[in-house]
């Protein structure tokens, strides 16, 4: 499935501007690391750091697309 090609986005994706970050470009020093920045790793993420960890989300695209 291709996320970019509108006929395969949900509905909220298609009315809701996506958060961005900026691109790493140096080492960063985390608790925990997670990788996939889909629903799933954005809720753990979410959760860590409430728990108090320190938390590196990385994804190779968009949050959340």
């Amino acid at each position: 499935m291709n996320v970019s090609d509108e006929a395969t986005k949900s509905f909220w994706m298609k009315d809701t501007e996506l958060p961005s970050a900026p691109q790493l470009e140096q080492d960063v020093r985390c608790d925990v690391a997670v990788v996939g920045a889909g629903m799933a790793g954005v809720s753990i993420a979410y959760e860590l750091a409430l728990a108090g960890q320190s938390v590196v989300l990385v994804d190779r695209g968009r949050l959340l697309g």
